[in-house]
């Protein structure tokens, strides 16, 4: 059932029966290639499938590769192709340089990186997990290192991609699946499922379907880019070993491992230890409940803990009696609910959502007094480079359930990445704040607040995004010339709708004017008679004025005393 599943997805002609028989199709064939839009190592450039992988890439893919290397991004597809093969060979002519200066024998072969000989010379490297050959017919998995909590990982994750060859490449295979379907109780139901690698490591991923990933795996890619940017720069690089303006990890924003399989499904790499904002109020909710719980002899009576709302039957719980109160009748729409209202229920609920939520948890699970202080700093850095980059792209739908924290650290993780370019502004309650920054978010920040790491984090993120407007420009640009389906999907359908609109626009005037028909067709009949009526009426008048001017002149003018 698995196997066929995780085969449905993957768009196999013929689903295997078994997982036995995915775990010899994956360990008989070659790694599966990286995605050429997210990652792209200097490696596969070098090797003998380079042509091959560079004709199977777009002119945008190779515009990406050379934005991520600082390269100039303008020219033809040979151009960028030319230019991407010539910055490989830079690391691999002076290996060959320095190898050459120990005999002359070395030199004949220093000019072959590949060389099995040297292959086995070199130290062993830590083995990535690519999907095996599960699929012959499809892109490979991103790193799977990407979603490790530690610097070191994160960096080596921006740094250092998946080789997408089409050959072996030493890279780990998918071995076995393993586990069972977990299907989560979400709007998509997404299914989370394990592989089990060649390394004999475990791997999670979230299969998720009616959604366009590729939106996600963009995002990624930028967030790479971002965070490469920021290593680069000298003025960040120094602020943060202190730790006491980004914090001990630096400015960074997390990511995770996203790949597209088509327009309506994906795979996501599963983050472990990360917990999302909801659980936390949640678990404060139900710890509350409890200690207010009747008790017999100091215990708590047995009964079944009752249920945590979700805030917004909270809010609706006290909107619709303030709204009755205020004689708005049931069922008005948004538009007639009075500001005042909305915004007494507003304090009323942020009275009494505890501000220490996050706070609490912070500095609960920290060893000592310098672990509470490093956690509180990471969390104003990742908070700020979240913000400001999703502020950048336009970043909306940023519920409990979207934003996690990983309390060993203190850093947050940004997911589903859907509602992006201002696309909050067009729901049908738009979404006009810039980023979310609750009084509970404030209060984990410190001492300080928002004035103090927080806002010099935001202007030293804004500063570098700022001074690296190309590349990222570039990144984007890809939207350009490869939207999604799903905007091609919005646009026909906002055709579809203005379509409509002049449609009844068009009826309605119809109507109208048949509706005007019989009304003008009698005033004309009664036209004709009344001007003819008129015209017999003044006709004496008119004659007589006429015969009083001739008399009117013999007799020299009108009298002085006329009127």
């Amino acid at each position: 059932m698995l196997a066929a599943a995780v085969a449905g997805a993957l768009g196999w002609s013929t689903p295997l029966a078994t997982t036995r028989q995915l775990a010899c199709c994956s360990r008989s064939a070659r790694p599966i290639a990286a995605l050429p839009e997210t990652s792209l190592h200097d490696s596969s450039l070098r090797g003998a499938g380079a042509a091959e992988l560079v004709r199977r890439l777009s002119r945008e893919e190779l515009r990406a590769a050379c934005a991520s290397r600082s390269l100039r991004v303008s020219g033809t597809k040979a151009e960028l192709a030319a230019r991407l093969q010539e910055y490989a060979a830079k690391p691999a002519a002076a290996a060959a340089s320095a190898a050459a200066s120990g005999s002359a024998a070395a030199s004949s072969s220093a000019t072959q990186p590949h060389d099995s000989s040297a292959a086995a010379a070199a130290p062993p490297r830590r083995r990535t997990l690519q999907g095996g050959a599960a699929a012959p017919s499809s892109h490979g998995l991103a790193p799977l290192t990407a979603s490790g909590g530690s610097r070191e990982a994160q960096a080596a994750a921006d740094a250092a991609p998946v080789s997408g060859g089409g050959g072996g490449g030493g890279g780990v295979c998918i071995d076995r699946l393993e586990g069972g379907i977990v299907v989560l109780r979400t709007k998509t139901r997404p299914k989370r499922f394990g592989l089990r690698g060649t390394d004999g490591s475990a791997y999670s991923y979230l299969l998720k379907g009616r959604e366009d990933l590729h939106l996600d795996a963009r995002i990624m890619q930028l967030l790479r880019t971002v965070n490469g940017l920021l290593r680069a720069d000298r003025a960040v690089r120094a602020a943060s070993p202190t730790g006491l303006m980004h914090g001990s990890a630096g400015l960074r924003a997390r990511h995770y491992a996203v790949l597209p399989l088509s327009e309506r499904s994906g795979l996501i790499r599963w983050v472990e230890g990360v917990t999302p904002l909801y659980s936390l109020y949640e678990a404060r909710l139900s710890h509350a409940a409890a200690q207010a719980a009747p008790r017999e002899g100091g215990r708590p009576q047995a009964a079944s803990p009752p249920e945590t709302p979700r805030p917004a039957d909270t809010f609706y719980a006290k909107l619709t009696p303030a709204l009755h109160k205020a004689g708005v009748p049931a069922g008005a729409p948004r538009r007639a609910w009075p500001h005042g209202v909305l915004r007494s229920v507003l304090l009323e609920l942020m009275r009494e959502t505890p501000r220490d939520l996050i706070a609490h948890e912070l500095w609960g699970r920290a060893a000592n007094a310098a672990a509470g202080w490093a956690s509180s700093r990471a969390y104003a850095a990742s908070a700020a480079t979240n913000s400001m980059v999703g502020y950048v792209v336009g970043l909306g739908d940023r519920h409990l359930d979207n934003v996690l924290l990983d309390l060993s650290s203190g850093e947050l993780l940004h997911i589903d990445y859907n509602v992006c370019f201002e696309k909050g502004l067009r729901l049908k309650v738009a979404e006009t704040v810039p980023f979310r920054m609750t009084p509970a978010m404030v209060s984990a920040l410190g001492p300080w607040g928002v004035d103090g790491p927080f806002t010099s984090a935001c202007v030293a993120v804004l500063r570098v995004l700022r001074s690296a407007r190309e590349p990222i420009l570039a990144l984007l640009e890809a939207f350009v010339y490869e939207p999604l389906a799903e905007w091609g999907a919005d646009r026909l359908l906002h055709e579809q709708r203005r379509e409509a609109e002049v449609s009844v626009s068009l009826t309605l005037a119809a109507s109208r004017v048949d509706e005007l028909v019989a009304p003008l067709a009698h005033w004309r009949a009664e036209l004709s008679p009344a001007v003819g009526r008129l015209t017999t009426a003044i006709g004496p008048l008119l004659d007589a004025n006429d015969s009083r001017g001739p008399a009117e002149a013999r007799r020299g003018g009108p009298s002085a005393g006329a009127p």
